[in-house]
């Protein structure tokens, strides 16, 4: 298990680039128990977005499981 102490507000993605995505909305101070091994932060949703887009092509989401994760952890 890693703790991350979030440095800003913004978003966590953590995952381990087989099968498992973790999205997490971020406050400054907040601390984060993770057990995968890669961990990103962005500031922008909209990176945040984009990036696990990319991350769940390479996972081989089908795109209604993309839409579905994505409209739930980054809501309009």
């Amino acid at each position: 298990m890693t703790d991350i102490i979030a440095t800003h507000d913004g978003w966590a993605i953590c995952h381990d680039s087989i099968n498992v995505l973790h999205i997490v909305p971020l406050k400054t101070g907040n601390v984060l128990m993770t057990g995968q091994p890669y961990f990103e932060e962005f500031i922008s949703s909209n990176d945040a977005s984009a990036r696990s887009y990319e991350l769940m092509l390479s996972m081989k989401f089908d795109e209604n499981e993309i839409e579905e994760i994505l409209s739930i952890n980054f809501p309009e």
